[in-house]
């Protein structure tokens, strides 16, 4: 189990990196393999921002942070951005299904629109870096951390059970 909220940062790495591996793949022209770190990208972050709107929002809201910019309902708002981004980012492969052949030509264009992607995601990081996770870590006391932490350590559990 985590012992700092701030740990719950680490995961927006992994999963920038697995989307590095996705466009990886894109560039490789391997369609197959990109479409199915694209479908495990999409999975892990709805799930990471299922649990932060169940679990981590909810407490963070509760304690009434008004500082411009550190609102929950920004993180909300951001976090349904990102959601319509995860619906449309398959369908930006579906043109190239069924082609023989792949080109560099068409790629490119699907990289041009992960850069609007991406910049919103380093935005929502940027938001819970500097307000959402310090300000939690900073203002709950101990056993609040704990289970805080138990309940997303609950919530998690069930993704990493192996698959039966």
């Amino acid at each position: 189990m985590r012992r700092s909220l701030l740990e719950l940062l680490d995961v927006h790495a992994e999963l920038d990196e697995l989307f590095f591996l996705h466009q990886e793949r894109l560039l490789n022209l391997d369609l197959a393999g990109a479409r199915t770190l694209l479908e495990s990208y999409c999975r892990q972050l709805r799930a990471h921002i299922q649990m932060e709107e169940r679990i981590v929002l909810p407490a963070y809201q509760a304690l009434g942070i008004t500082a411009r910019g550190a609102g929950a309902h920004l993180v909300r708002a951001e976090h349904d951005k990102i959601g319509s981004w995860l619906d449309r980012l398959p369908g930006l492969l579906e043109p190239l299904t069924g082609r023989a052949e792949l080109t560099f030509r068409d790629i490119v264009p699907i990289l041009d629109r992960h850069c609007t992607f991406k910049h919103l995601l380093e935005h929502h990081d940027r938001r819970e870096r500097v307000f959402l996770y310090p300000l939690l870590e900073r203002e709950l006391d101990a056993v609040a951390k704990r289970r805080l932490l138990e309940q997303i350590a609950r919530f998690e559990e069930p993704a990493k059970a192996p698959a039966g």
